[in-house]
């Protein structure tokens, strides 16, 4: 396992950030399987990683448990087939050439296009001559989920030919068509299969009527999917209680552009091939949000787009690959997984998988990196390949070798705090604003504010947020249990001032002036006359502030970093728009002896750390 790490750069997609301490991506790399690996069937080790359909045999993964295609010699002749790997159970088999079909005497010849959610796996397989089905494998066990023998609902015609499927909780979505290339999009669920929408279903306007579908993508409820029509147009849409949507087709504008779209990747191969229904599974959906390809002529270049934050460019073949200034040959396979897109794209100098995420444009690994201590010649991720903050690709060697990793990436952004105070029941109208310090303590009772600036940013996407105080002497009196220090969400913001009293010594000591929080008020507008200058009072914080949103044990002698979680309080007001968040402090119960003092970021800077001030940490 290596470490890299890769500063964030300037993208496509314009989205205002608040300056941070630290905004880089870390990336670890773990090693899945190579051609030195034996496979779990005991004939020899793996050979190759990727068949002759392409991306449709890469990788996907699911949270951390990954899907991949591997060959291997079955004596003198190939073993083609899906294994599963998990941290629990390693490599497992769910289906290669030996595997019976369900409900046939037939083995498969191809098993391919994989989805998996929740344990689950559902792939497209074949077997000669006619045989091809949609197949779905839980608990270890292999079913059919529909064939070239299982009627069409509403129809006496069966499948004659099947897409590739989406899993989402449990329901399979694939395109089918009929012999007579009618075409539809279905969905299984538990033992049902019905029509979601098929060229009866009445079409947006430009398509006149639907021709042929390119993908299904079922996506929190959501139905993803691409289409043509009879009027030569095509698009991608989607479906949701009944009602049809356009992301983007034949007519839209392209962003930034006075043309418009051409064709979409899946739906151009369905104009070219007059047929779709084999097509990869495109376009793909995350969260209602899509990613997809444009395609502006038959060997033109392509470009990428996703609906994240209205219809943006994510990047293109004028786009500069992160730490170049030259620009990429093509852009490729997008992968989407809420609001973030990976992809592939390569130049004449160097290609790799890369990663777009609030508006910045950042490298997981390229060509130019080691891996293995081995030197890459090729990077290849498919379009199930990005879950959350892993993604899953194949590495191709100058030495012949092969392997699949997983690349687990994290997205820290640790904002030191905006302003910070204690206040003091016992000196109710002072100010500690420029104080070296920040204290709980039973004896006033004193407690702690603390506010931070946030981005502009979706909480949708916010997987932690961590407040972190750093020790400034060693806690004291709390010997005894029940010394908890809570952290409650201020509702009303408060003004930081400049006064500075206790702890300080006598020369230093001063009231402040102007605006500043005390005991009484959130906003003092006289810190200097130690009366009460606010026309509402909040009585130490407890009139605004929150329930506990999480509470930390302390112990006598207790030093270094202390954290709460306040994941929930960020989310929320993330996603109340808000640009600013602020915290109280304060014992569980103040009527039990206890005493901790932190740095204040008047104190951290005073030691040259900012950091050993408040701390805020969000990771997407």
């Amino acid at each position: 396992m290596k470490m890299f790490k890769h500063f964030i750069l300037a993208a496509f997609v314009t989205i205002t950030w608040i300056p941070v301490a630290s905004a880089e991506l870390t990336v670890t790399y773990t090693k899945i399987v190579d051609t030195t690996t034996p496979t779990p069937t005991g004939n020899g080790t793996f050979q190759e990683f990727v068949g002759s359909v392409g991306e449709l045999t890469l990788p996907a993964i699911n949270h951390e448990n990954l899907v991949f295609w591997g060959s291997s010699h079955d004596g003198a002749k190939p073993r083609l087939g899906l294994y599963q790997f998990t941290e629990d159970h390693g490599v497992q088999l769910i289906a290669d050439t030996n595997t019976l079909i369900p409900g046939t005497t037939e083995t498969f010849d191809w098993a391919v296009a994989m989805s998996l959610n929740q344990g689950e796996i559902a792939f497209w397989g074949t077997a000669y001559p006619d045989t091809e089905g949609i197949y779905l494998w839980r608990n270890g066990t292999l079913e059919s989920i529909a064939d070239r023998n299982t009627l069409i609902p509403d129809s006496s015609e069966p499948f004659q030919s099947l897409g590739y499927p989406s899993l989402e909780n449990g329901k399979i979505a694939f395109v089918g068509a009929d012999a007579n290339d009618n075409h539809g999009i279905y969905q299984y669920e538990n033992g049902v299969l019905r029509t979601l929408i098929d060229h009866n279903t009445p079409a947006p306007a430009i398509l006149g009527s639907f021709e042929f579908f390119a993908g299904a993508s079922l996506s929190n409820g959501l139905l993803g999917f691409g289409a043509g029509g009879s009027s030569s147009h095509n698009g991608i849409f989607t479906l949701q209680d009944g009602t049809i949507s356009t992301i983007a087709d034949t007519h839209s504008p392209i962003p930034g552009n006075f043309q418009k779209f051409s064709s979409f990747e899946g739906m151009f191969d369905c104009v070219r091939l007059g047929s779709c229904v084999y097509s990869g599974p495109y376009p793909l959906f995350s969260a209602g949000k899509s990613a997809f390809v444009h395609i502006e002529s038959s060997y033109g270049p392509t470009s990428i787009y996703s609906n994240i934050t209205g219809l943006s460019l994510i990047a293109d073949t004028h786009s500069s690959l992160p730490g170049t200034d030259v620009e990429s040959l093509s852009v490729l396979s997008p992968s989407i997984d809420q609001d973030t897109v990976a992809f592939m794209a390569h130049n004449h100098l160097h290609g790799g998988l890369y990663l777009s995420k609030g508006g910045t444009l950042t490298t997981i690994i390229d060509t130019n990196d080691m891996l293995d201590e081995k030197i890459i010649s090729q990077l290849l991720m498919g379009p199930y390949g990005l879950s959350g903050n892993h993604l899953v690709f194949l590495a191709y060697f100058d030495d012949g070798t092969s392997g699949i990793y997983r690349a687990d990436f994290s997205s820290d952004h640790t904002f030191t705090s905006a302003q910070d105070s204690f206040i003091n029941s016992s000196s109710a109208n002072s100010n500690e604003g420029d104080n070296l310090t920040l204290r709980i303590q039973k004896q006033g009772p004193k407690r702690t504010v603390t506010g931070f600036n946030l981005p502009q940013a979706s909480g949708a996407s916010l997987t932690k947020a961590t407040l972190t105080f750093t020790m400034a002497k060693p806690v004291k009196n709390m010997d005894t249990q029940d010394r908890f220090v809570n952290v409650h969400r201020l509702m009303d913001s408060f003004v930081e001032g400049n006064g500075k009293l206790l702890g300080i010594p006598q020369s230093e000591r001063t009231s402040g002036t102007g605006e500043g929080v005390t005991w009484n008020c959130p906003v003092d507008s006289d810190i200097g006359n130690s009366q009460t200058n606010c026309a509402v009072q909040w009585v130490g914080g407890d009139v605004v502030a929150g329930p506990a949103t999480d509470t930390v044990y302390h112990t006598t002698g207790m030093t270094g970093e202390v954290s709460w979680d306040v994941t929930t309080d960020v989310r929320d007001a993330l996603n109340e728009g808000s640009r600013h968040i602020s915290w109280l402090l304060k014992l569980a119960n103040e009527n039990q002896e206890g005493k901790a003092i932190y740095h204040s970021k008047e104190g951290a800077a005073t030691l040259g750390d900012p950091s050993k001030g408040p701390t805020l940490q969000l990771k997407y």
